[in-house]
């Protein structure tokens, strides 16, 4: 499978040789493609003492904080990571700045169409970096995974300059572990931080 996934494959369906499909009987396996990523944590649900599921993000080229996905519930894992999360406030330059992202989240925005709901989650700043687990399908038109990621593990040892900034699927697999590149062109900014303005590719 990991040979497939750079060729665009989400995943096979498996079965018996023998077996035959039948509607609503288990027997096919679906096994999908998948990668581990870093992304920005911008927000969670339930609360910062006991996070559900996490809201992603990273930033695009122009400094803009974009939103990625949601993961599934990260379970006791949630509760260490609630310590190094911080509630977003306002920020205040020359007038209030809100959160980035529609609080609450609107549901389409978290793949939920069988749910039109909105997200309703807590904001936090977007300085945690953590890793997750994702498949292929990626909707490049808007910019977010179609399916909720998997939460691996916080990376206390890396900050919003190593995470690479919003992109289709196949960059962000180019920001896999052991492969961030630090130069310029692909450097963020953080929410107290300018654009680089050392050249027009980091504008």
């Amino acid at each position: 499978m990991a040979d497939w996934q750079h060729a665009g494959v989400e995943g096979v369906v498996a079965k018996d040789p023998a077996g035959r499909y039948e509607a609503g009987r288990p027997g096919w396996v679906k096994v999908k493609t998948r990668s581990t990523v870093e992304a920005i944590v911008g927000g969670v649900t339930g609360s910062l003492a006991q996070p559900g599921a996490l809201l992603l993000g990273r930033y695009n080229e122009r400094g803009l904080f974009r939103y990625l996905g949601m993961t599934h519930p990260v379970g006791a894992a949630g509760v260490d990571l609630g310590f190094a999360l911080e509630r977003y406030t306002a920020q205040q330059r020359g007038g209030a700045v809100p959160h980035p992202w529609p609080i609450p989240l609107p549901a389409a925005w978290a793949g939920q169409f069988d749910n039109p709901r909105p997200v309703v989650y807590v904001p936090v700043r977007p300085t945690v970096v953590v890793e997750v687990e994702v498949d292929v399908a990626y909707d490049e038109p808007v910019g977010r995974w179609r399916h909720r990621a998997r939460f691996v593990r916080a990376r206390a040892d890396l900050s919003v300059y190593d995470v690479r900034r919003a992109a289709g699927f196949w960059e962000l697999l180019a920001a896999a572990p052991g492969s961030v590149s630090r130069d310029c062109s692909t450097r963020t900014r953080s929410p107290t931080s300018r654009p680089c303005r050392c050249s027009s590719s980091c504008s």
